[in-house]
């Protein structure tokens, strides 16, 4: 799956609420464990700049990456 393609899925994810964990994400685009790091990376980055009032963060809780309000 094409990088855009991934960073996209891995965003719907998140705009629907779902939780996700990066072993999660490697079935669904077949990419590594490292390259799945690196696209919630991005996302993060792209929310902290856009000025959002919400952060991609890791719930220990559920263990597994959530979209969560700024504090």
């Amino acid at each position: 799956m094409k990088k855009v393609h991934a960073v996209l899925t891995i965003y719907d994810y998140l705009l629907n609420k779902k939780s996700f964990k990066t072993r999660d994400i490697e079935q669904l685009t077949g990419c590594s464990n490292r390259t799945c790091v690196r696209y919630i990376k991005d996302i993060r980055t792209y929310l902290e700049q856009s000025g959002q009032n919400v952060a991609l963060v890791y719930s220990k809780q559920l263990k597994s990456f959530v979209l969560a309000e700024k504090e």
